[in-house]
């Protein structure tokens, strides 16, 4: 309630940027909104809550996944471009190469299904219980391999 009715200026007094005070502010503002509109947002599948979510400032895919997962409850969901999770995937379950995150939500659907959420709850209490390690630059050599796979890749015919 207390960040609906900041300003703009407030936020940026914290240390924030223009850009991240307006999304903070707008988010707080929407909040009401989307609890109000639970239930009907409750009944849309994963793709149209995602597009739903996506509309806030400040909400890409990445956000919106993990609100479905925190907030929704989804349990199918698997935020495929959170770098940790898709480190720990191209690592343990590629052998090192790389995957697009389309890849990735793929691999997690069909190997734990409607449980995928839960998979990445493990994944991140793996790691910060030092199970997991994973080197930063490998998972960012990993993204930036794809994104350059993705650039030559000619498109596909048929496919969108």
């Amino acid at each position: 309630d207390a960040l609906a009715q900041s300003s703009v200026e407030d936020l940026r007094a914290l240390g924030l940027s223009n850009a991240k005070a307006l999304s903070i502010i707008e988010l707080a503002r929407a909040d009401a909104v989307v609890e109000i509109e639970s239930d009907a947002l409750k009944q849309q599948d994963n793709e149209a809550l995602i597009a739903r979510l996506s509309q806030l400032r400040g909400v890409g895919r990445w956000t919106a996944e993990w609100a479905l997962m925190l907030h929704f409850g989804r349990t199918n969901v698997f935020p495929a471009g959170d770098l940790f999770l898709r480190g720990a995937i191209i690592k343990y379950y590629n052998g090192g190469e790389p995957l697009t995150e389309r890849e990735i939500r793929a691999l997690a659907a069909e190997r734990w299904g409607e449980w995928s959420s839960y998979a990445a709850l493990y994944l991140l209490a793996g790691m910060r219980a030092g199970l997991i390690t994973l080197k930063p630059e490998r998972v960012l050599s990993s993204q930036m391999a794809v994104a350059k796979q993705q650039r030559r890749a000619p498109p596909r015919k048929g496919k969108t």
